[in-house]
């Protein structure tokens, strides 16, 4: 089972971001995927990656707003 859950961020957020995620996916029922969507305005690409670390087996859609 895939679960998506959406958030919106911005670069200030950001660090946040990655724990809220590392707790989602550290509170799931074993075997179960995810697919984290973030529109964000500001997030750098470096951050980003940071943020998938929280979740390395998880699928992020990162979608700049403004």
């Amino acid at each position: 089972m895939e679960v998506h859950v959406a958030f919106g961020v911005d670069a200030n957020y950001a660090p946040h971001l990655a724990v809220t995620i590392a707790s989602v996916v550290a509170n799931a029922r074993a075997g179960t995927q995810f697919r984290f969507m973030i529109l964000h305005d500001g997030v750098s690409a470096e951050e980003r990656a940071r943020v998938e670390q929280a979740a390395p087996a998880a699928r992020f859609d990162w979608r700049t707003v403004n």
